[in-house]
């Protein structure tokens, strides 16, 4: 089908309102929040959150461990209320890990794998 563009007055295609039944169309997806990830996860299952702390890393010369260890911890207890509320909906037990990766372009990341148990 054909229409006529009202301002140069060119043919232009006209795309259908509604797609043809035989477009494959997307099924439920994953989880879109952090929280709704975790609670979806199944036995086995991981998931993580990275922080990249760079910068606050770089511009703290002194006091660095010091730096690493809060925002572990700041990382780990805001997650802590994720994790429960995931325990309150699926009834599963749930671990988290948190270590730090550094990548070799020396940008530095905390890392938090929550893994559900059982």
């Amino acid at each position: 089908m054909k229409a006529i563009n009202p301002k140069n007055g060119q043919a232009i295609a006209v795309a259908m309102k509604s797609p043809e039944d035989a477009v494959p169309m997307p099924g439920p997806g994953r989880a879109s929040s952090f929280s709704a990830m975790v609670a979806d996860l199944k036995p086995g299952e991981s998931c993580s959150k990275v922080v990249d702390v760079t910068i606050e890393y770089v511009e703290n010369s002194t006091g660095r461990m010091e730096l690493l260890n809060e925002a572990r911890e700041r990382l780990r207890s805001n997650n802590a209320p994720i994790i429960a509320r995931a325990k309150v909906r699926t009834q599963g037990t749930y671990t988290q890990e948190v270590t730090q990766v550094v990548m070799p372009t020396g940008r530095l990341f905390l890392l938090a794998i929550i893994t559900r148990q059982d």
